[in-house]
Parts: structure tokens; sequence; C-alpha cells
């Protein structure tokens, strides 16, 4: 049998629209939270897009 090549994971773009409101919503919760809390976000989240964590960092002034 002949494997079919495999294929690379294609990076999807996300919508200007999109991302804001992934940044207001990512940002209402981490506003509220204990460093500890944002370090579990941290966690959940590990390949969180650049885009958002730019928007967290100049709109909430969260570095994630």
């Amino acid at each position: 049998m002949s494997e079919m090549p495999r294929q690379k994971n294609k990076v999807q773009q996300i919508s200007r629209n999109r991302v804001s409101e992934n940044v207001d919503f990512l940002g209402f919760i981490l506003s509220r939270s204990t460093p500890e809390e944002i370090d579990l976000w941290r966690n959940k989240f590990p390949r969180l897009s650049k885009a958002i964590k730019t928007g967290l960092k100049n709109k909430f002034n969260i570095i994630f």
C-alpha cells in the first residue's frame, strides 16, 4: 500500500472582528483575575493567537 503524503496544518486567519470579540471576552475575565488565575489561563491556552495576545496587552495591559 502506498501512503498518502502528510498534510501540514494550515494556519487559519482570524478576522479582525473575531479577534476583537476574543480580546474583549478574555480581557473582561483576566482583568478581574489574580496572577495565579492568569497563570492557569496561560496553561489552558498555550497557543493563543499573537493578534489576541497583542490586543490583550494593548487594551487591558495584560501580558499573556
